[in-house]
């Protein structure tokens, strides 16, 4: 009788060990739960209860940036000096002088096994083993590869960081925490286009969640048409309703990653 009763408290606690599956923070302050395809390869984290707890112990302590009533109409104003790249620093950026910049780095942190690098000098990642947030696609040559900012640059200047300073847009435009490497075509397709117009065919919730962390981080606001679908889209997530394709513009070029092994490594 001893042996049934331990085996069904054992059987209850396993149940509940699965019921409630672990959150985890990595040391970027990224939050990933079991769909995500870092979550098994995560060895440093803190662990949450729930995706929501995870997100909102990310939350910058500085208060976000809150527009006037009239800004719509000031908006005219505020854009009145155009978006260009070169607003946000030269390019990719050798931060800590190792001789890898920042898309480099971004190789060598989100890469599922050890890169390979192209000389001795260890500057350059020649191959390794990426899987797009966007498509769930294992990659091998980083060459198929760009580094997406979650948050667009142009996206950003126009809601807030044209009245940052130059050292401000750097640091963003290279902050590792806004960038993903992910298919090139889909970068290029999804271009400047916020939560309201665009959203990955995979992991849109996590997608969601991190594009709003780092908007808010960043005290980046939104126009009253667009803070109504961000909020949907937001609520849609916490009570675990994918958000439909209806509501936002999921391109065509999305349906052309349908093989999930690709590169010239061969398949892992």
């Amino acid at each position: 009788m001893r042996n049934l009763i331990i085996l069904l408290l054992a059987g209850v606690i396993s149940v509940s060990a699965f019921a409630s599956e672990t959150v985890k923070k990595s040391r970027s302050g990224i939050c990933h739960d079991g769909t995500s395809p870092y979550y098994h390869k995560l060895k440093n984290f803190t662990a949450y209860d729930s995706m929501l707890a995870c997100i909102e112990s990310s939350e910058d302590a500085r208060e976000p940036y809150v527009r006037n009533a009239d800004y719509d109409d000031q908006r005219d104003r505020y854009d009145e000096v155009a978006y260009s790249r070169d607003k946000f620093g030269p390019g990719w950026m050798d931060l800590d002088s190792d001789c890898r910049d920042t898309r480099q780095e971004v190789l060598v942190e989100m890469s599922t096994r050890e890169v390979v690098y192209k000389d001795r000098k260890e500057c350059r990642v020649k191959r390794g083993r990426w899987i797009s947030y966007y498509t769930n696609v294992v990659h091998y040559d980083p060459s198929d590869l760009d580094i997406d900012h979650v948050v667009p640059l142009s996206w950003a200047w126009k809601h807030g960081a044209n009245r940052w300073t130059d050292r401000e847009r750097e640091s963003f435009a290279n902050d590792m925490v806004n960038l993903l490497p992910v298919e090139a075509k889909l970068n290029r397709a999804k271009s400047d286009k916020g939560l309201d117009e665009w959203l990955p065919l995979e992991n849109r919730c996590g997608y969601i969640a991190r594009f709003e962390r780092i908007r808010k981080g960043y005290g980046l606001s939104l126009y009253p048409s667009e803070a109504r679908v961000y909020e949907r889209l937001v609520d849609n997530c916490k009570n675990k309703r994918e958000p439909e394709t209806a509501e936002t513009t999921v391109l065509p070029e999305n349906n052309f990653f349908n093989i999930r092994f690709k590169g010239k490594f061969g398949a892992n």
